[in-house]
């Protein structure tokens, strides 16, 4: 690293693995230069694409400064997601996928909501989009303008806009000693719930700012039965997360000589009370 680069880091780093997308990528990276917020890097992970994407990536690179380019061979998704996380120096970081698109207050508007607030991570609404970027999805509806705790955040991560990483800032703290699982199919849900538990507070933002493009043959839109394996192991993950915060809240509640808080783990659990867990404090 350069001095002159170590001197004026990038407020955020906007990570894009690119693979096989040479139809979208154009439209992916004029979509991150057009941000109202200018203070940032985009670092476009060329994973070993066999197309035009690696010249791609490098022209855009000549045009405008903030652009880095990493070329590797094909390490997957959450190779290239790693790769773009060891190189990025922001203090925030983004992920967009290469065949999507974010409106230009994306990073503003998640910047802003997470500085006011004291977060650590922002989330956004997204849109659903044809492979023309016509709508064929509404936002989702139950992302409110509102401040989570890890433990509410993760009782909504079986919710398509908090089950992902594309539609958030996350501070780089984050990501201090956590980097996706490679080889898995799920790699979003297996990190987001970690990411969840690190994080203090999470703002969220109803506006549709990720325009996420539903791609006939993609990964996200096949049955196969590995990606069913990982999703198992996915969900898992989550409801793992969520049992520690539990029971880290109710070992709180009893150290303090408070009767152990006796909400249900889920909302769906018809009011059953789980078991107390053994707790003992410190």
């Amino acid at each position: 690293m350069s001095e002159k680069r170590a001197e004026n880091r990038p407020e955020i780093s906007i990570i894009v693995p690119v693979y096989k997308v040479e139809r979208y990528l154009n439209e992916c990276i004029d979509s991150i230069l057009a941000q109202t917020f200018t203070d940032f890097e985009l670092i476009l992970v060329d994973d070993g694409s066999p197309d035009g994407c690696p010249a791609l990536c490098d022209a855009a690179a000549a045009k405008d400064s903030r652009i880095r380019v990493i070329h590797q061979k094909n390490r997957g998704l959450s190779g290239a997601r790693n790769a773009g996380l060891d190189a990025a120096e922001g203090e925030w970081i983004a992920f967009v996928d290469s065949d999507d698109t974010i409106t230009p207050d994306f990073c503003a508007k998640l910047y802003h909501a997470a500085q006011e607030t004291g977060a650590q991570m922002a989330v956004c609404n997204y849109r659903q989009v044809d492979e023309a970027l016509t709508p064929i999805r509404e936002q989702y509806l139950h992302v409110r303008r509102e401040v989570l705790t890890p433990e509410q955040a993760l009782e909504h991560s079986t919710l398509l806009p908090y089950m992902v990483v594309w539609n958030k800032l996350y501070h780089r703290s984050i990501f201090a000693q956590l980097r996706f699982a490679e080889g898995k199919l799920n790699e979003d849900t297996l990190l987001i719930a970690y990411a969840y538990e690190k994080a203090e507070r999470i703002a969220n933002i109803p506006d549709a700012m990720y325009l996420y493009r539903k791609v006939a043959g993609s990964i996200v839109n096949s049955k196969v039965t590995l990606r069913n394996l990982d999703r198992v192991e996915a969900n898992y993950t989550v409801f793992e997360c969520v049992r520690r915060h539990y029971i880290r809240r109710r070992c709180s509640f009893s150290a303090m000589g408070h009767p152990a808080h006796s909400r249900p783990l889920f909302h769906g659990t018809g009011g059953k009370k789980l078991p107390d867990p053994r707790c003992r404090p410190n």
